[in-house]
């Protein structure tokens, strides 16, 4: 079987399609979990600049992409329904 750059793609947007049900139980778990540890990263994605954010709980993981920086960047995660956040910065 011969694999297309379409063909990948499609299965990509299929997997995302399909997985909606774990994708919510993931930001749930987030939301509600008693600490979250995040990061943010910008990586590139065919060659454009897009945001990585990364939230971490005891239980879960979740990956969240944007094409926005900053503030913006973080609308839809669950850092943005987070009431209580510690930074730290490493040198």
């Amino acid at each position: 079987m011969r694999l297309s750059k379409g063909m990948i793609n499609n299965l990509s947007k299929e997997f995302s399609n399909k997985s909606k049900k774990e994708q919510n139980d993931i930001f749930s778990q987030l939301v509600t979990a008693a600490v979250i540890n995040i990061d943010n990263t910008s990586v590139k994605v065919n060659g454009k600049t897009v945001c990585v954010t990364v939230c971490v709980s005891d239980e879960t993981v979740g990956f969240y992409v944007s094409n926005r920086k900053g503030h913006e960047s973080v609308k839809g995660t669950p850092i943005e329904l987070t009431t209580t956040l510690t930074y730290m910065i490493t040198i």
